[in-house]
């Protein structure tokens, strides 16, 4: 449950974490640069993202193992030099999408695809895959993949997206 879209060199994310239907923190870090300046961003289960997460840095990005298990765990890649890579727990390794301008993923990604390809920006697009995926929240966090080893977002104006009103 969350929300990370790609668009023409960066990614965007929520921060929400939950255990089923059960939020459990607004603030988790969703994208994690890699030491050549990649950037990664995970959907999934806990479990398997730290899995996931620990197998890249200890055999590479585009190296993952057949010997893992992954039962739910989804992950958008992007290089420094702008390629796009998507992984699914039904492959045993990355897929180059190549020619792709948007791509999302998560619970709420058909919410923040959907919006770019209307035409909205990835804050606009974050907002609005919130606004109707209750799995997704907290944080909007948006990082220019361009600029290598970016650990912190771009975005100095986050702001939290109240949840909906039901």
């Amino acid at each position: 449950m969350t929300t990370i879209a790609y668009s023409k060199g960066s990614i965007a994310c929520d921060s929400r974490m939950c255990n089923s239907s059960m939020i459990m923190t607004d603030s988790i870090k969703k994208v994690h640069v890699l030491t050549d300046g990649t950037h990664v961003a995970f959907a999934g289960s806990v479990g398997d993202i730290e899995t996931f997460r620990r197998a890249m840095v200890d055999e590479g990005p585009f190296s993952i193992d057949d010997k893992y298990d992954f039962e739910n765990v989804d992950a958008i890649a992007v290089t420094p030099d702008g390629k796009l890579f998507y992984f699914c727990d039904e492959f045993t390794n990355f897929v180059e999408l190549k020619g792709r301008e948007h791509f999302a993923i998560g619970s709420g990604g058909d919410f923040a695809l959907g919006a770019l390809l209307a035409g909205a920006d990835l804050q606009k697009a974050l907002e609005i895959a919130i606004s109707q995926d209750s799995g997704s929240g907290g944080e909007i966090h948006i990082y220019d993949v361009t600029k290598p080893k970016t650990s912190a977002p771009v975005n100095t104006n986050q702001r939290v997206v109240p949840l909906r009103k039901r």
